[in-house]
């Protein structure tokens, strides 16, 4: 039998690239006991590369929203730490995971590129299920960064996207 036939009443899913407080997983749970309309709660977490929230990343939430609701809908989530009531997979269509490379058969950002997380969130949302995203638990996302010697062999921090878009900094030794 599945995780699912077990009679469970919640997945919690997390991403190794996550940090959390166990609070943070227990305030989901109260969310999801004072909210039975929500098939699934995201954290909220910021992209990695984007800047954005990542529940944002298809949408626009105001920043009121955001401070004045202890839930706001959204379009796509994450897994970072997310709870998905078990019973909204009981008609879900399958498959739950799909993916596709773009029209040049490249997984960059090329048009028309499905990802596995895009794909899911779209089929759940598409089939009647409600998804939000809860502003007051907060989690990181953990980023690796580039440690550099400076003009004045001190160190100097730079994330990898910022190395990609331009190079090591200014005030590097040389």
């Amino acid at each position: 039998s599945t995780a699912l036939d077990e009679g469970y009443d919640y997945i919690i899913t997390t991403d190794y690239d996550s940090i959390y407080k166990a609070d943070d997983v227990a305030q989901l749970l109260r969310l999801a006991e004072q909210n039975p309309h929500a098939d699934a709660i995201c954290s909220m977490q910021m992209g990695r590369f984007s800047g954005l929230l990542l529940s944002t990343e298809s949408g626009t939430i105001t920043r009121k929203e955001l401070e004045d609701n202890p839930l706001v809908p959204i379009t796509t989530g994450h897994f970072g730490l997310t709870l998905l009531r078990a019973s909204a997979f009981k008609d879900l269509p399958k498959p739950w995971f799909w993916s596709k490379p773009d029209e040049n058969g490249e997984w960059k950002r090329g048009e028309g590129k499905v990802d596995d997380d895009i794909y899911f969130w779209e089929n759940f949302v598409s089939s009647g299920r409600k998804l939000y995203v809860a502003p007051r638990v907060v989690i990181g996302h953990l980023e690796l960064l580039i440690k550099w010697p400076d003009t004045n062999l001190d160190g100097i921090y730079e994330t990898m996207d910022h190395y990609h878009k331009h190079g090591p900094p200014s005030d590097v030794w040389e």
